[in-house]
């Protein structure tokens, strides 16, 4: 059982670590927009997470984020006729990924930061550095572990508020992937439906000319 753990594990890892790989890595995440839009939404929020109760929020907002994300990633999946899946998921370039690789792992990016900021509001619910603190002899504490604890807390606050706020930017992206699905399907369809109106023109001419007089 424990080298089934090992091996289910190592290969949880590899799949992630691929996905990483793909999604662009830190320098990709620092420079998305919608990454720093979340935390300027965030700052702007300061007076409701520094003291209330976020992670109602947060377990009220992500199920259904997360439930429309993969919902639209199914759409986009069920998009379009044989000929254009096949084109959507062909690698046109060496050492580059296909349109449905990047989309796929723009979904799986939106879904993983949603659950773990669905994790961090459960963590945030039960309140245990507050537990930990009540265990401790009112007075017994020094003023700098004091200190030390509420930062913390703060801290601790902030990073599971941003991951909300991200998880909120995540679904503006995933629509935007949508929208960009859209555009190219329609350049498909359109270019698709040209080459059958010429083709059904070729056919008529030579059915023209080989008509008897």
């Amino acid at each position: 059982m424990i080298d089934k753990l090992r091996e289910n594990c190592k290969g949880v890892r590899s799949e992630f670590s691929g996905y990483w790989k793909r999604y662009g890595g830190w320098s990709c995440l620092i420079t998305s927009p919608f990454f720093l839009a979340a935390w300027v939404l965030t700052l702007l929020c300061a007076p409701y997470w520094w003291n209330g109760n976020w992670w109602d929020l947060s377990a009220t907002v992500i199920p259904a984020v997360l439930g429309f994300s993969i919902a639209a990633f199914a759409l986009l999946l069920s998009l379009g006729d044989d000929s254009f899946k096949l084109r959507f998921g062909q690698i046109r370039v060496e050492g580059k990924q296909s349109t449905l690789t990047n989309i796929a792992t723009s979904f799986f990016h939106f879904i993983v930061i949603q659950a773990v900021a669905l994790a961090i509001a459960f963590v945030g619910g039960a309140r245990i550095m507050s537990a930990v603190l009540s265990m401790a002899p009112e007075g017994s504490l020094a003023p700098w572990a004091n200190f030390v604890f509420i930062a913390v807390a703060k801290g601790f606050r902030a990073v599971g508020f941003f991951f909300l706020a991200y998880s909120l930017m995540s679904a503006l992206a995933a629509a935007l992937s949508i929208y960009r699905m859209a555009l190219i399907y329609s350049t498909h369809a359109t270019k698709e439906l040209r080459r059958r109106a010429e083709a059904e023109a070729k056919q008529a001419a030579q059915a023209a000319q080989a008509a008897p007089p």
